[in-house]
């Protein structure tokens, strides 16, 4: 039905907009308080700490492990190039 209507479940069009905006993310400045932020919840993630399912993070590494990109998150350290 979905592609016939040409559109996707809405859960897959939120899975993408949270994947988009952790490569954001990736790309801000390393001494921002959103990046530092974002540093510690992804060692949680790392750690297996989702605080009841409540870390943002764990989502992200969950959502790329059950579709096969689990390499994205583990080398994700290696900074993301803006490119202009």
């Amino acid at each position: 039905m979905y592609g016939e209507l040409g559109s996707v479940p809405l859960n897959v069009h939120i899975k993408i907009l949270m994947i988009i905006y952790w490569l954001k993310l990736l790309t801000l400045n390393e001494n921002s308080i959103l990046f530092q932020t974002y540093k510690l919840i992804q060692s949680d993630a790392n750690n297996g700490n989702t605080y009841g399912g409540g870390n943002w993070a764990s989502h992200i590494k969950k959502i790329l492990e059950e579709h096969g990109f689990a390499y994205f998150w583990a080398y994700q350290d290696y900074r993301l190039i803006n490119v202009n």
